[in-house]
């Protein structure tokens, strides 16, 4: 038995490895729709705020600039939409923030570029995990090792049955 530990032992680190960075991109992306979320809405306050505290620009427009940011995303999750359409979206948010500041609200108008810059970053790393492709030699080589276990499981000779039945099993 002693001699089939170094296969068992790759075989276990090699599904050690897979599954780490697995359950890395999926604890991540559990949390990356929430976050997308409260930097739209953060957008969508300090525009209210903005607006209230000075005025000077057409909130419902600034909205609809913001909804158009927002719908883009969502149809990018729902049916592919262009990640460029996405970005130019994103970078739409510009414009919000400069109308801010053209109607004097400077200090409010830089948290706009703040979220746009957190909604950025974000949607950049939905398409990085979107993207990622395991390595098919990495899932072959495990299948090939699991099979191999198994097979130096069965063939091995056991000291005891109990032990035999319990490892094999």
């Amino acid at each position: 038995f002693s001699e089939i530990g170094l296969v068992i032992t790759g075989g276990i680190f090699l599904i050690g490895f897979m599954l780490a960075g697995t359950m890395a991109d999926y604890k991540e992306s559990e949390k990356i729709p929430s976050e997308l979320a409260c930097a739209i809405e953060t957008i969508e306050d300090t525009i209210t705020l903005g607006h209230g505290f000075k005025g000077g620009y057409d909130l419902a427009e600034m909205r609809r600039q913001l909804n158009e940011v927002t719908e883009s995303i969502i149809n990018w999750f729902k049916h592919g939409g262009s990640e460029e359409e996405v970005f130019r979206r994103i970078s739409s948010i510009s414009g919000i923030a400069l109308t801010m500041e053209k109607a004097g609200i400077g200090a409010i108008a830089s948290r706009v570029t703040g979220e746009q810059h957190n909604l950025r970053k974000l949607f950049s790393r939905i398409n990085v995990i979107k993207k990622t492709g395991f390595l098919l030699t990495g899932y072959a080589l495990l299948e090939v090792l699991t099979v191999v276990i198994m097979i130096l499981l069965l063939v091995a000779k056991f000291e005891y049955e109990t032990i035999m039945i319990i490892i094999v099993m």
